[in-house]
């Protein structure tokens, strides 16, 4: 005769529901060593990072030569996004954990453009700073783009400037590389690496610090919605916006007939204190784009939750006020 199983007595708290895993349980079943799941760990993602900048730069000097910027995106096509999967599926993760894609909505869409609108302003003043620093080497950098980019059609720039890096590089940067630094407690150590990791992939020390901040937005976005959607989204609309800036600035200069104001020579103190002014919306606009990032969330809690509610502000308020007294700083300069 079987022993009677003690009965479980619900309150009018519970549901039936949360007590089945309690039912009829048996021992689980240890997993076969060899059945392991096998994971990727930061200094492996370090390595990985390595070996496929090693094998982009010695692919793409035939590939560059024969096929000049169209090499250039094969490149990253076979390096990138091919290299990346392989790594994956050779250590058996699951794709979709390491790359999820998953159906957008409005708000995230919304969110994510409002993200970029005032990384975008950020970034241009970090370059504008950089080029006051560097001048030489902003030039080296301008003259080299704009040599590469030379006989492409407007498609063809923006097939190989930002459709291709809004996939491949999000598939190596938010996918591989942010998969391996998943297990690190603190999130905001997390987004620095991502940071550091996508300043040194553009190999350019005027380009670091503008790059190092994108790649903290791109990937706490990734963060924030475990979609790779939004990511890659952020990241084509920034580089199709670079070819618009060109051409926007090229039409300016032909129809000033090349006067001084629509040359180059921007990155003097007042433009940098202007450009930081403006940026001064990107603690605003990280906060708001996040929480339509998170709209279910943000329908239940409200834009300020009353929880975080001073915090929430100080957070905000702080980073704007030393951003407008940085642009003050430098356009007290200017007027000098």
């Amino acid at each position: 005769m079987e022993p009677q199983k003690k009965p479980i007595h619900l309150n009018e708290n519970d549901t039936p529901y949360l007590y089945e895993p309690f039912r009829n349980q048996t021992p689980a079943k240890r997993p076969h060593p060899a059945e392991k799941e096998k994971i990727l760990k930061p200094w492996q993602g370090l390595l990985v990072f390595a070996f496929l900048m090693v094998l982009f730069n010695l692919a793409g000097i035939p590939l560059v030569l024969a096929g000049g910027m169209y090499g250039n995106a094969l490149d990253e096509i076979i390096v990138f996004l091919i290299g990346s999967i392989l790594v994956v599926r050779a250590l058996h993760i699951p794709l979709k954990e390491v790359f999820p894609l998953k159906k957008p909505d409005g708000a995230g869409i919304l969110g994510t453009i409002l993200m970029w609108y005032v990384t975008y302003r950020g970034v241009l003043a970090l370059f504008l700073l950089m080029e006051w620093i560097f001048p030489q080497e902003y030039a080296s950098l301008s003259e080299s783009m704009d040599s590469s980019m030379a006989g492409l059609s407007y498609f063809g720039e923006l097939l190989v400037v930002a459709l291709t890096p809004a996939i491949c590089e999000e598939a190596l940067h938010r996918g591989l590389l942010q998969y391996s630094l998943r297990g690190i407690k603190k999130k905001w150590v997390m987004l620095l690496l991502m940071g550091v990791y996508f300043g040194a992939f553009h190999m350019s020390i005027v380009r670091f610090l503008p790059m190092m901040m994108m790649g903290i937005v791109l990937s706490y976005v990734r963060m924030k919605t475990d979609n790779m959607f939004y990511s890659s989204l952020f990241h084509f609309v920034h580089n199709a916006s670079t070819i618009v800036a060109s051409i926007a600035a090229s039409f300016l200069y032909m129809f000033s007939q090349g006067n001084a104001a629509a040359g180059s020579g921007y990155a003097t103190e007042t433009y940098i204190g202007m450009y930081l002014i403006e940026a001064a919306l990107m603690p605003i606009g990280l906060y708001m784009g996040s929480r339509l990032l998170m709209y279910q969330q943000t329908k239940r809690e409200g834009f300020f939750p009353k929880e975080r509610r001073k915090k929430t502000i100080a957070k905000i308020v702080i980073p704007t006020i030393l951003l407008i007294l940085g642009g003050l700083f430098f356009l007290g300069i200017g007027m000098m």
